[in-house]
């Protein structure tokens, strides 16, 4: 049950919301003071390095899920007070989770491979440089499963206490790589070591709650590579999407540029904070209510809190822009200029999240594959009048080609809900 029982039910939720921002405030500052250790210690060219290793790392994670914490949340919501079958669930999805994480690996790891040696590395190092990421994927490939379990049963803090322990070992980590070793070998080597740890805070966790040993479930598992088949192609896309500016830039731009996008992709921490709240705690009470107006008043709620933090974020960066480029350091002042575009383009993304979590968390998924069709389409066109050997054109890029996402989204989720207020079964 939540943490929060006994209070009202609109009391209860501003606590959690409260608890779970303090704590991921925590777990982001953290991580940012992590990532701008690093920022101003790696040379540049190393920390391109990393940068391109922390994009395979979150396209093996968004591959190796491919839905599976959606459809375990639909299945959840069902299930989760009948411990047997929802034990059943959390196992099917982890041993779904096993082969699309081993699929994906094998997919990407050579594509980093290449991309590492295009930017600099020799092939032996970019092969130790690809090897020490996949140690922390493989772990981290439960963490999807993990998450949701705990979630569903109302206990929300739980990963941010995971995430939290995992944070300060990298942080501890990055510091030693600093202090001693300046290169992306260590700094990838700390982060796939806070990636375990926080894993085996979070199953343990979920152990109390769900028989890990359960022999799962032929009918979840029907429905959750059901789940798959229909979002395969929407989360492909948005596998690459989530990491399109690294990728462009690691093709046509060189290393100063790949490091750039990381250095100024610090800040996504802000949005980390942010969107933490969607998928846990707006996400499944998306799940689990029915009623038109309940969904209403939560969807309102999320409305009017990303509004008021993706607005005051934009207000900041326009009208202090040189303390955002002095947490950088020196090496980045070119950034000024780029720096309303970044936190646009992360605001969109807030918005559309928002958006899609109610519309994967009721299954109203019909016509999906339109969203990363017609992105594609604008994508190809936006290239054609764009530089795309340069950070400032394609964070252009990437908020133009935000922007469908964010409208299919909303139209779903229009029609869902227009659906539910008259009384017409989920689509």
């Amino acid at each position: 049950m939540p943490e929060t029982r006994g209070k009202h039910p609109w009391l209860a939720w501003t606590l959690t919301v409260g608890r779970i921002l303090m704590g991921q405030a925590g777990v982001q500052f953290i991580n940012a003071l992590a990532g701008i250790i690093l920022v101003r210690s790696l040379p540049k060219e190393q920390f391109a390095w990393f940068t391109i290793l922390s994009a395979m790392s979150a396209l093996v994670s968004c591959l190796g899920d491919s839905g599976l914490q959606s459809g375990l949340m639909v299945i959840g919501g069902r299930v989760y007070r009948d411990r047997e079958d929802f034990s059943k669930a959390v196992v099917t999805s982890l041993r779904l989770r096993f082969w699309l994480t081993g699929a994906a690996l094998a997919m990407v790891s050579p594509l980093s491979w290449v991309l590492l040696t295009r930017n600099g590395t020799t092939p032996g190092i970019a092969g130790l440089l690809v090897a020490s990421t996949v140690m922390g994927i493989l772990p981290a490939a439960r963490m999807g499963a993990f998450v949701a379990a705990v979630r569903l049963q109302g206990k929300y803090l739980a990963p941010v206490v995971a995430d939290l322990t995992g944070s300060t070992v990298r942080l501890c980590g990055n510091i030693a790589t600093a202090l001693f070793a300046p290169l992306a070998l260590w700094a990838t080597l700390s982060a796939s070591a806070s990636q375990w740890i926080s894993v085996q805070i979070l199953r343990k966790r979920v152990s109390e709650m769900v028989d890990l040993s359960s022999v799962g479930s032929s009918e979840y598992r029907n429905e959750q590579i059901g789940t798959i088949k229909t979002l395969w192609f929407p989360v492909l896309f948005a596998a690459f999407q989530g990491q399109i500016g690294t990728w462009v830039l690691s093709v046509f731009g060189r290393h100063d540029s790949v490091a750039e996008i990381g250095a100024i992709s610090r800040f996504s921490s802000l949005f980390t904070i942010i969107g933490s709240i969607i998928p846990a705690v707006i996400g499944p009470k998306f799940a689990i209510h029915d009623d038109y107006k309940q969904l209403r008043k939560i969807f309102s709620f999320g409305i009017l809190y990303a509004g008021m933090c993706c607005g005051s974020l934009i207000l900041a960066v326009i009208l202090f822009p040189k303390i955002f480029i002095w947490i950088l350091g020196s090496k980045y002042a070119i950034l000024e200029n780029s720096l309303v575009l970044f936190f646009l383009n992360g605001s969109i993304g807030i918005f559309t999240m928002l958006v899609w979590s109610l519309v994967s968390n009721k299954a109203w998924i019909k016509g999906s594959w339109l969203i990363p069709l017609i992105t594609i389409i604008v994508q190809i066109v936006s290239a054609v009048f764009l530089n795309l050997s340069e950070l400032r054109q394609v964070l252009w890029m990437m908020i133009i080609t935000g922007i469908p996402g964010l409208i299919l989204s909303s139209i779903m989720a229009t029609k869902g809900i227009l659906k539910l207020k008259n009384g017409i079964n989920k689509l």
